[in-house]
């Protein structure tokens, strides 16, 4: 099956340009959510790591106050 464009060649252009600028606004969007759910992922990961090491300095003290008494 084939399409005869050439009267609206230049209308079908400007669909395809806009459908274009389109996808690479989408692109760019998904581009910039995944930097940054990859940054909310680092800085969630750097919180509980910290929340790990000060809950095992809170288990540690309170051990060696309880071995003072």
């Amino acid at each position: 099956m084939s399409y005869n464009y050439s009267p609206d060649k230049r209308k079908l252009d400007k669909d395809i340009d806009k459908r274009i600028e389109v996808l690479k606004a989408q692109m760019d969007a998904a581009d910039k959510q995944n930097s940054l759910k990859s940054f909310l992922s680092q800085k969630i990961d750097e919180c509980v790591t910290t929340s790990i090491k000060s809950n095992r300095f809170i288990k540690e003290e309170l051990q060696r106050r309880v071995e003072q008494k």
